[in-house]
């Protein structure tokens, strides 16, 4: 998914000189701030690479924080339309997981920085509080996209009625958060085999038998 592909996603009204050169470097800060991380990514190393000034940075943004946030902001609605395509016209909640695990996957390939970025962002906010609200919305809206596919697996009596609706939320995000974690490391050809297993785990093809689930003293 193209940077520009991205843009015709989200379905913005045409754009003016102004809007285009704002998310120009909104995705070049994606793209820092992925790869080098809040602290060391720079106003002005983004500015040397579109080939604009620091001034023109801080023109849209007021600070480093304000364009990180704009970033998180952005991507928050990337993704989002990202995960509906992924789950469109499957209606099984195994289908749609796999789905949505493999575009994950896709995504990490065709834009690894910006994977880097979404799953750095948690970590991101512990460390400056002033990103904080930006990255709790991007985590809440995702949970919510996620919260309705598993209501609906509820309702469709696709989950046992004893799970806890919020903890398979959870279950699944980290799921998505981890595979994206993994695939940005993962040794070369690994990946294509963990994401075999994955949906085997998912599908309940991966273990030979249940087994009893035998936790320590004191859990």
């Amino acid at each position: 998914m193209t940077p520009t592909t991205r843009r015709k996603r989200l379905g913005r009204p045409p754009a003016t000189d102004s809007d285009v050169t704002r998310q120009r470097i909104i995705e070049a800060a994606q793209r820092h701030f992925g790869e080098k991380g809040y602290e060391r990514a720079t106003n002005g190393d983004i500015a040397r690479e579109l080939d604009l000034t620091s001034g023109s940075i801080y023109h849209h943004f007021g600070s480093k924080a304000q364009l990180y946030v704009a970033a998180c902001e952005d991507a928050r609605a990337t993704t989002v339309a990202f995960l509906e395509e992924a789950v469109a016209g499957r209606s099984s909640l195994i289908s749609r997981l796999t789905a949505i695990l493999e575009s994950a996957v896709d995504l990490n390939r065709q834009q690894p920085s910006f994977s880097r970025f979404l799953t750095s962002a948690p970590g991101e906010a512990r460390q400056h509080p002033e990103l904080g609200m930006a990255v709790a919305a991007y985590m809440t809206e995702l949970a919510g996209f996620v919260g309705r596919l598993i209501d609906e697996a509820m309702a469709a009596g696709e989950i046992a009625e004893h799970a806890n609706p919020a903890s398979v939320v959870c279950l699944i995000q980290a799921m998505m958060l981890g595979l994206a974690q993994f695939a940005a490391a993962a040794p070369e050809g690994a990946l294509p085999d963990v994401m075999a297993q994955c949906e085997r785990l998912i599908s309940g093809t991966l273990f030979t038998a249940a087994q009893p689930i035998v936790r320590s003293v004191g859990q």
